[in-house]
């Protein structure tokens, strides 16, 4: 009974709204009803980088991607990377990786303008820590197919919130 002295329905006293009373079967159990398994599905699934570079199958780079640039077009480079190499050896390079935003990030690697060339970069994909945790390193090999010259690439790391250049240059003695 409530206070003033009215009946409280089965429904009320139980906690349930009417809707939710309906649900109930002969013996005053919940009836089970369908799982969302929408969210249950959406739960479990992995955040994947939904930008427009996509992964190219045939050798894991991301393709469509475009060198950073500022407010005013010009190319905004995170960093230059000199490697130099006796061909036909190759030469290693580790580049770190650091959000610069507070949640954990996908990212996608590729090359800009064109062909990586001789530059080959592990991992092509993956997941940032959040800022402030441990940096993701991208390994650079620089192997040549021919004695002599240099050879240029533009490395893009992109996240759906960030982008950083590498103007990568080779030079085989």
């Amino acid at each position: 009974m409530s206070p003033s002295g009215e009946q409280y329905s089965a429904a009320e006293r139980s906690g349930l709204s009417e809707d939710r009373a309906s649900e109930r079967g002969s013996s005053g159990s919940l009836l089970s009803a369908p799982l969302n398994t929408t969210a249950t599905t959406n739960a479990t699934t992995r955040n994947v980088y939904k930008g427009e570079a996509k992964a190219n199958a045939a050798d894991g780079y991301a393709e469509g991607l475009t060198i950073g640039t500022d407010y005013a077009g010009n190319p905004e480079i995170t960093d230059t990377i000199e490697m130099t190499c006796q061909f036909p050896k190759p030469s290693f390079y580790e580049i770190k990786v650091e959000n610069d935003v507070i949640s954990f990030e996908d990212f996608v690697v590729g090359f800009a303008a064109g062909d990586a060339g001789d530059f080959q970069i592990t991992p092509t994909a993956g997941e940032l820590n959040r800022r402030g945790g441990e940096p993701q390193i991208l390994s650079v090999v620089f192997k040549p197919n021919a004695p002599g010259g240099t050879r240029d690439a533009w490395l893009v790391v992109q996240t759906e919130e960030s982008k950083w250049t590498y103007h990568l240059t080779g030079t085989v003695m």
